[in-house]
């Protein structure tokens, strides 16, 4: 893609065009530069880990600093050259480097096995872990043996991460107060603001690395890409008592990002009126 644009500007005879190659290879040239910058300093950290150096926290957060940097301008000058083609790489790079600052600052960063988990994986002992209709396929996967669609599981402790990481609880709790508690109801203005809380939301970056990773696996398994189902499996979803069933959303046929856009909302329908009126007691615990 970018030989085939470089090579198409000497293919054209247009003088304005002469300034445009100018820029275009320029920004070539600083991607070979970075690139070679990269080469360095990861040349450099492999002879501090030979022994023979002595050095502390501070060189390690300069060091990755340095790299993120590096790498940055690389994913810049890329995407002016391909005219964007390349912007999931910025977000890529944002999981790389929250990785390496907790592996700088010591700060355990969860297992991918508790973040996402295959269907293979799965079964009713851990039903906790990925809800009563997931455990239940598990079951028939793997115990049973039975033909279930393919797939994985985003865990509890992804949609907990993903929780704290938008600070979501008390945000939650202060629109609950203000439109559904007390005399004043109204569920649309409710509504209206879990949506906005959830747009404004991100996936956090461990938990878009091991979501990214498990559907990729699942696209090499099935030879090709396709269109995917997004479901809600909450664990006592179903009671004695209660039943949420049809009370969250889910998504046919997602492709692309749409995939992640409709994780998120379907974490969103856990908060709506509607779930909010009917659970009672039990929405607005922090599980």
């Amino acid at each position: 893609m970018v030989l085939g644009r470089i090579a198409g500007f000497f293919r054209r005879d247009q003088a304005a065009d002469i300034g445009n190659f100018r820029t275009l290879f320029e920004r070539f040239q600083q991607i070979l530069t970075g690139n070679n910058r990269i080469l360095e300093i990861i040349s450099e950290l492999e002879d501090k880990l030979s022994g023979e150096y002595i050095f502390g926290i501070n060189y390690l957060e300069v060091t990755t600093d340095n790299l993120s940097e590096e790498v940055h301008r690389i994913i810049s000058n890329l995407n002016i050259i391909t005219e964007n083609g390349f912007p999931e790489l910025f977000a890529r790079q944002d999981v790389i480097q929250e990785e390496l600052n907790n592996i700088v600052e010591g700060h355990p960063s969860p297992s991918e096995a508790n973040l996402v988990m295959d269907l293979g994986d799965v079964d009713s002992d851990i039903a906790a872990s990925v809800g009563g209709k997931n455990a239940n396929l598990g079951e028939i996967k793997n115990r049973l043996g039975m033909a279930v669609p393919d797939g994985f599981v985003l865990t509890v402790a992804s949609y907990l991460r993903f929780m704290e990481h938008n600070d979501l609880w008390p945000k939650i709790r202060n629109a609950y107060s203000e439109h559904l508690d007390g005399d004043r109801k109204s569920t649309a203005l409710y509504d209206r603001a879990i949506d906005v809380l959830f747009r404004s939301a991100t996936i956090p970056p461990d938990v878009m690395s091991a979501f990214s990773r498990q559907l990729d696996a699942l696209y090499r398994r099935r030879g090709r890409v396709f269109g995917v189902a997004i479901r809600s499996s909450a664990y006592g979803e179903d009671t004695e008592r209660q039943s949420f069933a049809g009370q969250f959303k889910s998504f046919l046929h997602c492709k692309g990002g749409e995939i992640f856009a409709a994780y998120v909302k379907v974490l969103a329908s856990r908060f709506k009126s509607t779930v909010a009126i009917y659970g009672g007691d039990r929405f607005l615990r922090e599980e």
